[in-house]
């Protein structure tokens, strides 16, 4: 990523470099819960001067996250980021610092600064703290930058709700070493989603089937939902143009991509025929993608090929 100072951030996060293996876990979730993430080992480059990279990455992030232990209230720096991030969120009078606890720190040997603030508390047993907190945590950044609704966290209807969630979505670049041109990315979706949706010689019934429904989705949502699409799902699940990728990452894209439009061609076929919510979607901190069938909907198949199949809301 090509840092100038103009370049901002949604969390700047401060901590010690002894207690990376969990800030980097920490680090994994915002970044997946779409934040960006001013973070040392990714935002320093070599040649870089230290000192004035960690003031730009405060000054130009919205919120100040502290991993708060025993090493890090140890460390100069680590007091000196508190200090330059209190300082802001007194001139700015808005919430900047939020502290997490770590380790076997104690709440009494803190600065005075963070004693009077709500510290989330994944102490003494971390693993089993942060399956309970850490997606309130990944909330409460998102709340305090200002992007909690980017990108989905919640569960959405599977059909035009989660349209206009990605017609909302503001690609990111996370992802990228470097800025393709919105131009040339929604080339490149294209191209990608030709190459998903024609038939292939191995199954030729099943392959046009498909070509069936992406060119309804097309049909329906428009050239534009296909880029937006592409997009989202390259920027929030590690998938990387600018960089290396595999055979194994691009099989990956498109089996969330196929999955994504069959489930919507699904809705558009029970909305016909019930007319009521039957698949929801939803994306996690942890950065799961999946389906739920609606509570007490069934939907039964006749083996007849020529029935279209009735749905029973019990």
């Amino acid at each position: 990523m090509v840092i100038d100072k103009t370049t901002k951030w949604d969390i700047f996060v401060s901590h010690s470099s002894r207690d990376k293996p969990l800030v980097e876990r920490i680090v994994k979730d915002f970044q997946n819960a779409g934040l960006l993430v001013w973070h040392d080992s990714k935002a320093i480059e070599p040649g870089d001067r230290l000192r004035e990279m960690i003031n730009l990455g405060i000054r130009n992030s919205s919120v100040v996250v502290i991993i708060i232990s025993v090493n890090s209230m140890r460390s100069r720096w680590v007091l000196n980021e508190l200090d330059a991030a209190m300082l802001r969120e007194i001139t700015e009078a808005r919430k900047v610092v939020l502290p997490v606890a770590i380790g076997r720190v104690q709440f009494e040997d803190l600065p005075e600064d963070l004693k009077g603030k709500h510290i989330v508390d994944l102490r003494y047993d971390f693993n089993r703290k942060y399956l309970e907190n850490g997606p309130r945590l990944v909330r409460a950044a998102q709340e305090a930058a200002g992007r909690s609704t980017i990108p989905l966290r919640d569960e959405i209807e599977v059909g035009p709700a989660a349209i206009a969630h990605f017609l909302n979505y503001e690609f990111t670049w996370r992802n990228e070493d470097a800025r393709i041109p919105l131009k040339d990315l929604n080339t490149i979706a294209e191209a990608f989603w030709t190459s998903i949706s024609e038939p292939s010689d191995d199954d030729l019934e099943e392959a046009s089937e498909q070509q069936e429904t992406f060119d309804w989705f097309v049909k329906a949502y428009g050239i534009t939902a296909v880029h937006k699409i592409f997009l989202y799902f390259i920027d929030n699940f590690d998938f990387s143009l600018t960089r290396r990728f595999t055979d194994e990452d691009v099989a990956k894209l498109f089996n969330f991509i196929s999955v994504f439009i069959n489930c919507m061609k699904i809705q558009d076929v029970v909305q016909d025929l019930g007319g009521f919510n039957l698949i929801y979607m939803g994306v996690t901190p942890d950065g799961s993608f999946g389906y739920r069938l609606s509570p007490g909907v069934t939907v039964q198949v006749n083996e007849d090929p020529e029935f279209k199949g009735t749905v029973d809301d019990d």
